[in-house]
């Protein structure tokens, strides 16, 4: 779509990198057993209002949004890690923990 995102080595653009890895996490999961959808399965650009709304709509337990971050290059080689954000309906720290803790030991299993 219209929103290229981060722009890699190479010319790499995030929107083509994070949906090959959407689509291989597609596999693994349903492999898994579970049910997954995709909110985009091409380069379609839609918003991220619209994408909730596809994940509320197909009730979903767990909304799962990727994205590859851009550094300046002269920070580049110093950089490591990973960014995650979990939103829960679950009512104290120690449910979402533990819904958290649920799903991330499926998933890895």
């Amino acid at each position: 779509g219209k929103d290229v995102g981060a722009i890699g080595p190479n010319k790499k653009y995030e929107k083509y990198v994070v949906l090959k890895i959407a689509k291989y996490l597609y596999i693994e999961l349903r492999q898994k057993g579970f049910k997954v959808y995709l909110t985009r399965n091409s380069d379609k650009y839609i918003s991220l209002r619209h994408r909730t709304a596809i994940a509320n709509k197909k009730h979903a337990n767990m909304f799962i949004s990727i994205h590859a971050n851009s550094v300046p290059k002269r920070k580049a080689e110093k950089t490591t890690g990973i960014e995650t954000y979990f939103l829960s309906p679950a009512k104290s720290k120690r449910a979402k923990r533990n819904k958290s803790k649920s799903y991330y030991k499926r998933i890895c299993q």
